[in-house]
């Protein structure tokens, strides 16, 4: 099961960088989905659903462009994975660059992925960059 899902998040990840959400059709089970962002940030709070999900890639590409994923390590358990890697972008309010070390934790029930949620190495650098201090 683990490579499997290994296998899924990989695909995922390479997928939202080409802006391709078909590899999510594999990963997440949206009826039970919550995608949860730091509420600090102008896209934090919860997203629920392939609806949700979409929003909140949606409100994320509304504070960034350029994003793209660096040094992606996963560790992948039974109903648990983490994936860490460097995150780049260019803030469109500043254009200030971000390059800034986040950890994802997904939670996975039946091999589906129920919840992801980031945690970013510096929120408040985050906000600067978006201009928001």
């Amino acid at each position: 099961m683990s490579d499997d899902i290994l296998e899924r998040l990989r695909a995922f990840y390479e997928g939202l960088v080409k802006g391709d959400l078909t590899p999510a059709d594999a990963l997440f089970d949206y009826d039970q989905l919550v995608m949860r962002e730091p509420a600090g940030l102008p896209y934090g709070g919860e997203y629920r659903g392939k609806q949700g999900l979409q929003q909140g890639i949606t409100a994320i590409a509304a504070s960034w462009k350029r994003i793209h994923f660096s040094d992606l390590r996963y560790s992948v358990g039974e109903n648990i994975a983490v994936v860490n890697f460097t995150m780049h972008g260019i803030s469109r309010a500043t254009g200030g660059v971000l390059a800034m070390p986040v950890c994802e934790v997904w939670r996975f029930q039946n091999g589906r992925a129920v919840e992801v949620a980031p945690f970013y190495w510096d929120t408040h650098a985050v906000r600067g960059l978006l201009g928001l201090v």
